[in-house]
């Protein structure tokens, strides 16, 4: 081959190389946009209930409470009602104080400060007084959409601390709440038996609900409490132990130092773990697994004034469906990792 070849070989390869780091460049680029491209989709995209996805789960280790609650909001074309121990979030308050529908607020009398006096006095906003606390946590959205569990509408709550809501896509469901009745009612929702009880009630205490579970378990009880001080279902898990029953409870470190301190012994004395949150948030759960297949939740702590005084309310599903029991069984999963023995 003569020389006048060997370069023009030489300077087609140099400007094929050229060529190839220029593409291969090109595609990692392209790639790189893509993978942070789906990152921050992820990042701010959160699904709501809806007639083919009608149950959903959320915790701060999956998604953004806030950013669902804000989503539900805006969201809303008919109505919103929101019942909150607390509501002090600017983020929440802004969005509902921009929605031109029907609405009603209502959190208990001695949560809202000084400095947030100006929405309430512009909003349907009912400051209630009772026995104990107005306790719950339950958003409707437009007649059909119920969010409910055991976050506040509070920066905290919602962005910081161990909190659970389901989104549940169902307009008898919703109607029922928004009558806003005390006591227990039963639905039937994507085949699943749910019980939904309003604390408190007059002509019974429904925490024999919760006791009947326990007793009834065969194999496994999953806990995740804030404040655990009830002494009737105390004395149940420790005859489910004694039964052979594998029991484990994760419990708020600061009221396993404090108020549910005597409960806290009593149930380690029985030899059943007791799991304690790591980090400076709070375990704020208040949630029940029994055999893997019937899950407790609510906002309604496991003491005396939850049952007897607070307007509380805790949700039973039973005969869970795989992909609801996975979801549930991932979130005690996710506890493991942010919690230790006690």
């Amino acid at each position: 081959m003569s020389k006048k070849c060997v370069r023009r070989v030489k300077k087609f390869k140099k400007f094929f190389d050229e060529r190839i780091k220029i593409a291969s460049f090109g595609v990692s680029l392209m790639l790189a946009f893509s993978f942070f491209g789906y990152v921050f989709y992820k990042s701010i995209y959160i699904p709501l209930p809806s007639a083919k996805s009608p149950i959903l789960f959320y915790t701060n280790s999956t998604h953004s409470l806030r950013h669902l609650i804000v989503t539900a909001l805006k969201s809303a074309q008919k109505s919103i009602e929101l019942s909150s121990y607390a509501l002090t979030d600017e983020s929440v308050l802004l969005t509902i104080f921009k929605k031109n529908i029907p609405l009603r607020i209502l959190t208990d009398h001695k949560t809202l400060p000084r400095a947030f006096r100006v929405f309430q006095e512009k909003l349907p906003w009912e400051l209630r007084k009772t026995k104990g606390l107005m306790h719950e946590k339950i958003l409707l959205v437009d007649g059909n959409t119920s969010y409910l569990g055991s976050a506040n509408m509070t920066y905290e709550s919602l962005k910081i601390h161990e909190n659970l809501i389901v989104g549940i896509y169902d307009e008898t469901f919703a109607k029922a709440l928004s009558k806003n009745t005390f006591g227990i009612q039963k639905f039937n929702i994507e085949g699943m038996d749910v019980t939904f009880c309003r604390l408190p009630c007059k002509k019974e205490n429904p925490s024999y609900l919760i006791k009947n579970l326990i007793e009834t378990a065969t194999s496994s009880i999953n806990i995740a409490m804030f404040t655990l001080t009830h002494k009737e279902l105390v004395n149940s898990l420790i005859q489910a132990r004694q039964r052979g029953v594998d029991i484990k409870i994760y419990l708020d470190r600061t009221s396993s130092n404090g108020s549910s301190k005597k409960a806290l012994i009593k149930i380690q004395s029985a030899n059943i773990p007791v799991f304690v949150n790591v980090g400076q948030e709070l375990l704020h759960h208040k949630m029940m697994l029994v055999d893997g297949n019937t899950f407790i939740l609510g906002s309604a702590n496991w003491t005396g004034s939850a049952f007897a005084k607070n307007q509380d309310f805790f949700l039973i599903l039973k005969s869970l469906k795989k992909p609801y029991r996975k979801e549930i069984e991932r979130v005690f999963s996710k506890l493991n990792k942010r919690t230790k023995l006690k």
